[in-house]
């Protein structure tokens, strides 16, 4: 049996166990027993432990931002208004420099969609205009092959077709002034990751719960024409009057690296 929890009381100790290994990882299934049930009883051992203090939580440097909604805005004006929200958490961390960021990396196996495509690179060329040296920022982006099961036809489904998801990409980037390449690996990095790397060889680290998917759609305007030419698709998506807004709760962390790159 796994244990997942314990509750203790000046009278007794009750402890939370199941057979469902996956009940006892963290995420949003954890203490949900799927395969086995989760089952309740007094215990004696105790798993002893040692509190944390609280200002060793987070590491010095360090910045953690809980979204809790996201108003809605238009997709055009919304790398305005996430680096809006990131650059005082940025400042903080001592990671906002002006005049000297060379190259964007992000990191996504699940960025399969025009949307959230639109939503990054939006976000790449508001921090490129703020940040950025003389020449235009560098933009790599990692993703996994595209694994499509259905006709598209709405701006947030997944492209059918692998070829037009690096062309649009690349089409973007040149209508926002970013020298966008995309790269499509077989087991890219778990998780969302945004890099920036400076003149200077810092870098920033900006990990994104939920990824730019987080972002939700509404009003009308939501087909997207994924049969057109990649030109035509990207033109397409600057143009696009589809709002967004967030849903639920996500967070971002901010994390700053010391170093060279290589």
């Amino acid at each position: 049996h796994h244990r997942l929890a314990e509750l203790r009381s000046e009278n007794q100790m009750i402890g939370f166990f199941s057979r469902d290994a996956g009940a006892a990882l963290p995420g949003a299934r954890w203490g949900v027993g799927d395969t086995h049930a989760v089952v309740a009883g007094t215990i004696d051992d105790p798993i002893s432990f040692s509190e944390v203090e609280r200002e060793d939580l987070e590491r010095q440097g360090d910045q953690v931002e809980l979204i809790e909604g996201f108003a809605q805005c238009s997709v055009r004006d919304f790398g305005k208004r996430f680096v809006e929200k990131l650059k005082p958490k940025m400042e903080a961390a001592g990671v906002w420099k002006r005049e000297s960021l060379v190259k964007i990396s992000y990191t996504d196996r699940y960025l399969n969609a025009p949307l959230p495509m639109l939503l990054l690179l939006r976000t790449c060329q508001t921090l490129s205009d703020e940040l950025r040296t003389d020449e235009p920022a560098k933009i790599n982006v990692a993703v996994q092959p595209l694994k499509q099961d259905r006709q598209p036809y709405l701006i947030f489904h997944d492209w059918a077709c692998e070829d037009a998801r690096v062309d649009v990409a690349r089409w973007l980037g040149d209508r926002l002034d970013l020298d966008v390449e995309l790269h499509v690996k077989e087991n890219p990095a778990h998780g969302r990751r945004l890099e920036l790397e400076y003149a200077d060889g810092l870098k920033t680290v900006i990990l994104l719960d939920q990824g730019f998917g987080y972002w939700r759609t509404t009003g009308r305007s939501l087909h997207h024409n994924f049969r057109a030419k990649s030109e035509d698709q990207a033109r397409a998506l600057l143009n696009s009057k589809v709002s967004v807004f967030g849903a639920g709760e996500s967070y971002y962390a901010i994390k700053k690296q010391e170093g060279r790159s290589s």
